[in-house]
């Protein structure tokens, strides 16, 4: 009984599509995010020694952690319409945390190798 209720569940919140939609933002966040901090260590030859040098990075960076808090205020608003306690919208919530930053450390530094 209890598995056909989270399948239930699971197909009635249209959760699945969620949770991908999620895990496709979170991705590119990391990868904006790793693409600005290789730029800032490599930046092109044509800004080598000019005063943009140090800080051709930065842009990309912020845009990838600006994505990263849009991502998680728009979990955090869907976790809230769910039907159940606060403990369970908390628990949920921080394992979504817990989750969104290990796969985001994962692949920034899979793509800084």
């Amino acid at each position: 009984m209890v598995r056909c209720m989270w399948l239930k569940i699971f197909r009635d919140s249209n959760l699945i599509e969620k949770m991908f939609v999620n895990i496709r933002n979170v991705l590119y966040c990391s990868l904006i995010l790793a693409v600005g901090s290789y730029t800032h260590n490599h930046p092109p030859d044509f800004l080598r020694g000019t005063p943009l040098d140090p800080y051709w990075g930065y842009p990309l960076i912020a845009i990838g952690i600006f994505l990263f808090l849009l991502n998680l205020v728009d979990s955090l608003n869907q976790i809230l319409t769910i039907k159940y306690n606060s403990f369970v919208k908390i628990f949920v919530f921080s394992i979504h945390v817990v989750l969104t930053g290990w796969l985001a450390m994962v692949v920034f530094f899979f793509r800084m190798k």
